[in-house]
């Protein structure tokens, strides 16, 4: 594969990305220096972002471009959409309009492991490379060398410090006014107070 047509894709709700998104975008930058990386984040329902004290689609598009700007192009594409997007019709889409690059799902190893659960995951796995984090001293999955004997699927592993945050985490600590230092980007941070999200 010639580094230069390789466009990895990060995809994601990014509610709100923080410190460990972004130390995965680097992994992959690392990695790949010579790729183009894009981050999407995609679309929720609002009856879900509601449920779950998240922000609406502008807010977390906003909060991404603070986030990755620096390093990727920042997309709009499923946010755009009416109804969730399905990576695969992503994938196609972005196969259409960047037909010399080559497709790369950035992921962590749990969603690679089910990814005969996805639609059209065989679509993906014939289409795309696979980026995928391995954390610290975390084992690398099984599942990696079955899908690359079952389904030739070309799979790289990404190297990066563990990192123990969640988004989920993150919002309820916002939410009850704890501490989030080194846990979100400066910018996002900001972002988030500002805007009186999350409360």
């Amino acid at each position: 594969m010639e580094k230069e047509k390789l466009l990895g894709l990060y995809g994601g709700t990014f509610d709100p990305p923080h410190a460990a998104h972004r130390a995965l975008a680097e992994a992959f930058i690392k990695s790949f220096p010579f790729a183009r990386l894009m981050v999407m984040p995609c679309l929720i329902p609002p009856h879900k972002i509601k449920a779950a004290g998240g922000a609406n689609g502008e807010d977390r598009l906003a909060m991404a471009k603070l986030a990755f700007g620096d390093i990727a192009t920042v997309s709009n594409y499923e946010l755009g959409k009416k109804r969730t997007s399905y990576t695969h019709f992503t994938v196609k889409h972005l196969k259409r309009k960047y037909p010399k690059y080559k497709i790369c799902l950035i992921m962590g190893q749990d969603n690679l492991e089910i990814i005969e659960k996805w639609k059209e995951y065989l679509y993906l796995l014939e289409n795309c490379a696979f980026a995928v984090a391995l954390r610290g001293d975390e084992e690398i999955s099984p599942q990696i060398d079955y899908l690359r004997r079952r389904y030739k699927a070309e799979i790289y592993l990404l190297p990066m410090e563990k990192q123990d945050v969640s988004s989920t985490e993150i919002r309820k600590r916002l939410k009850t006014g704890e501490d989030t230092e080194g846990l979100l980007p400066a910018a996002v941070y900001e972002y988030i107070k500002r805007e009186g999200l999350y409360l």
